[in-house]
């Protein structure tokens, strides 16, 4: 009798032991898994906060050069972070990428060549080092020069914007 009452204790402990180890990894996982929503929510509320200011109708590119470059920052302290998933590290990256040369096409027409040969400089290593370019929908070959780059992301703003249609305070609304 007291044979079969430690047998059962020893498999209830068992049970429990497991189911806790069994927990611990799932909410581990949950953990996880929340927080890399967070951060994708995050990132996407950066980059609609941005992309309001850079496809504005106003025409103030000081405003335009200042959401990029907040942007980059955010985008910056992420990558220094480490905390990006690998799941989601080519959006990241083409997001890093495409912000270096909107910027570097806002410097170029100020006339800031250097800032601007700068900024495509950190895109073109962006898109190198990380093969962004096939993720970019519309890109069959590499993006390898600061030609091919702005021709990208010229036609790609193109089409962004012939998706948007302008509010009546002149800021863009999807």
């Amino acid at each position: 009798m007291i044979k079969k009452i430690i047998r059962i204790l020893l498999l209830l402990s068992f049970g429990i032991i497991i189911g806790a180890v069994v927990s611990f990894f799932w909410s581990f996982s949950v953990y996880k898994m929340a927080r890399e929503y967070s951060l994708l929510s995050y990132i996407a509320f950066e980059e609609e906060d941005m992309n309001n200011h850079y496809f504005s109708m106003t025409k103030n590119s000081d405003i335009r050069i200042d959401s990029l470059k907040h942007l980059i920052k955010f985008y910056e302290s992420l990558y220094e972070r480490d905390v990006i998933e690998k799941n989601i590290v080519k959006n990241f990256h083409s997001g890093r990428a495409t912000a270096y040369a909107r910027l570097g096409l806002l410097y170029e027409e100020k006339g800031e060549i250097k800032l601007a040969n700068n900024n495509f400089n950190n895109a073109l290593r962006i898109i190198q080092d990380h093969q962004v370019y096939e993720g970019w929908i519309g890109t069959e070959k590499e993006i390898n020069n600061v030609i091919k780059l702005k021709e990208f992301i010229l036609e790609a703003d193109k089409r962004m914007m012939s998706t948007v249609v302008p509010s009546k305070e002149g800021q863009p609304s999807n």
